[in-house]
């Protein structure tokens, strides 16, 4: 066990995942919030509370960082809130810098495609250099990711919401009840989302569904979601990291309901919604074709949301983040909790 003073701190936007997780913590653990201040001309500085009661110094923390679906800045605003906060805990000498941010920024940018930085490489150095000697991350877009950090400087966890997930949806529909598993099916987005799908099937014993989309290059536009895989009179589960735009998802739920499946259940990690999407997933769940979204609490929402939108629904990283955290104070592994939680469905 460290002997260091262990600190939750939380960013605007987290504090309800923070609670959560504070409470698992136990009372021996500190919760501080972080304040973040905005100049007229848009520059914004982070700030500790002051006392000897919150003094990070020799401290081990963690700072959390949730994303809030109302809140008024950019993305870009977000990341440098993190940044800078990541520095102030560096200034006031905490010893341990350990970063929790479920959503992990510009992932998607992960690879080059045309004449552009390797944005998902730039962020790890930004974290690295800002003073974080850990980085904890759910379900980010490519595990790849974790190779952009240097384990000598800032060591990178990657932990998998699968199996909290899986459990949620077995809780409500019992889908991998031998009576009910030839009434669903497990669906991806594309073919990218195949090893996952395909995993998922193993543990679940339900049929593995691996959309084609063909795609046009120059317009970046879908053109066409080939299903062959026969899903008439099935409820298909469609298994994502996040919805964005919710446009994929979306065409592949119009694929399935043009090869006469029942319904469809959406599942992502992060609730990225962002554009129309919010709009798209009504519009299927007033058809009745849409059952329910069910997504991870990396992204917050107020309570009016639910009720204005009965279709989406939220299960609580708390545990797995709360485990990862205290394995890692207790100088304990962390491997079962980070490893892709397949092994314990």
């Amino acid at each position: 066990m460290s002997k260091r003073r262990p600190i939750l701190i939380y960013l605007p936007g987290a504090e309800m995942l923070s609670r959560k997780i504070h409470q698992q913590l136990g009372k021996n653990w500190q919760l501080i919030a972080a304040e973040v201040k905005y100049f007229a001309d848009g520059e914004l500085k982070v700030v500790l509370p002051r006392g000897e009661k919150n003094s990070v110094r020799g401290a081990e923390t963690y700072l959390v960082q949730a994303i809030s679906s109302g809140y008024p800045k950019s993305r870009q605003d977000l990341f440098f809130e993190l940044c800078s906060s990541i520095a102030a805990l560096t200034e006031c000498d905490a010893f341990y810098r350990n970063v929790v941010i479920p959503w992990y920024p510009y992932a998607c940018q992960d690879k080059p495609r045309e004449r552009e930085p390797l944005t998902a490489k730039l962020t790890a150095d930004m974290l690295t250099v800002s003073g974080a000697t850990r980085v904890i991350a759910v379900d980010v877009h490519n595990d790849a990711i974790k190779g952009f950090f240097d384990r000598r400087t800032c060591g990178f966890f990657g932990i998998y919401a699968s199996g909290t997930l899986l459990r949620h949806l077995q809780s409500l529909y019992g889908i991998m009840e031998e009576k009910n598993r030839d009434n669903f099916a497990i669906s991806g987005v594309d073919q990218g989302s195949g090893n996952r799908i395909k995993r998922l099937a193993k543990h679940t014993k339900i049929m593995p569904v691996l959309p084609t989309k063909i795609k046009d290059y120059q317009t970046n536009e879908t053109t066409e979601v080939i299903i062959r895989e026969p899903v008439e009179g099935k409820t298909i589960i469609i298994w994502d990291d996040m919805i964005r735009s919710a446009s994929t998802i979306v065409e592949t739920a119009r694929a399935l309901q043009k090869r006469n499946a029942t319904k469809v259940i959406m599942v992502a990690t992060h609730a990225d919604f962002c554009n129309d999407s919010v709009q798209k997933l009504s519009d299927l769940f007033k058809e009745g074709f849409l059952e329910k979204v069910i997504c991870s609490d990396s992204f917050h929402f107020a309570d009016d949301f639910f009720q204005s939108h009965p279709w989406f629904e939220q299960v609580s990283l708390a545990d797995i983040l709360a485990e990862t955290i205290y394995n890692l104070h207790a100088e304990k592994s962390v491997a079962r909790v980070y490893a892709d939680d397949r092994s314990i469905l």
